[in-house]
């Protein structure tokens, strides 16, 4: 890894956590580098401890630590608290070259390759004896929060808590009412030629699939609008599985206040000390 600045060099050591580069081999031959971030005191590699993996906002973009003490990029917080946490950039993320970015937005691969990508990566941290079954959870915001709940929905029996923070959950929607531009392109055709993929990749329409115990983050200003965040909530809650929603008043697309900062992360580690034994 190379530095790109020093801006956080005070932050780093406060963090009482340590970092290592990791990479993953695919099924498909691909590699993956990542890094795992974990407690200061805890050896590498980890034996059998509560995973947590983790996914950036986007689609697209860069995935690389702040050392925020954040709920939505909780690169410090979780480590600091005794839970390693895996960061893989996967398709659809730069640093891998074209092919791979648009490998997420080929066909009808997006709200599919880089989640299956994650979970055999999972797999793979148990086979490696880092984890084991039922210790592993999953965050993130905004795109991460959709890849968590695609997550759930697709690989139902894998992660044992999910934290899905400003989730984007209805493409259909998305397409009517949010970022118009973005949608036919990373879906290929507009909802009405292609309603199915549609529903496919739209966790709203697909809750009868999760396991998974789920918390739920969101602004009640959020952009995404927070009635479609609810309603998944309430298919869940309704099926029996654990569930709880934390809304935040007053507040939009990820926390920017302290206070709420501060609440979110207690409930964000009682969640996973809860459900990841």
């Amino acid at each position: 890894m190379t530095a790109l600045s020093n801006l956080n060099a005070e932050l780093k050591q406060l963090a009482n956590v340590k970092e290592y580069p990791v990479n993953f081999t695919l099924q498909n031959g691909q590699i993956r580098e990542g890094v795992l971030v974990l407690p200061a005191g805890m050896a590498y590699p980890p034996q059998n401890q509560p995973l947590i993996v983790w996914q950036e906002g986007g689609p697209g973009g860069s995935m690389f630590s702040f050392w925020a003490n954040q709920v939505e990029r909780p690169f410090a917080l979780l480590p600091h608290f005794n839970y390693p946490l895996l960061i893989v950039p996967l398709s659809g993320r730069y640093g891998y070259g074209p092919q791979t970015y648009n490998a997420l937005y080929d066909n009808n691969n997006f709200g599919a390759t880089d989640i299956d990508e994650l979970a055999e990566i999972a797999n793979q941290t148990v086979t490696k004896g880092w984890t084991s079954r039922g210790r592993i959870g999953i965050t993130g915001c905004s795109y991460g929060g959709y890849f968590t709940l695609q997550s759930v929905i697709r690989h139902p029996d894998l992660y044992a808590a999910a934290n899905p923070q400003c989730a984007l959950v209805d493409n259909i929607v998305e397409w009517t009412r949010g970022y118009q531009s973005l949608m036919p392109y990373i879906q290929g055709l507009p909802p009405w030629s292609n309603l199915e993929e549609y529903r496919r990749d739209s966790p709203i329409y697909n809750t009868d699939r999760i396991k998974t115990p789920v918390l739920t983050f969101q602004g009640t200003e959020d952009f995404l609008p927070i009635t479609l965040g609810e309603n998944v909530h309430n298919q869940i809650w309704n099926r029996g599985v654990p569930a709880k929603m934390v809304k935040f008043l007053g507040d939009g697309h990820g926390l920017s206040r302290d206070d709420y900062q501060i609440y979110a992360a207690q409930e964000q580690l009682i969640w996973f000390r809860t459900y990841l034994r």
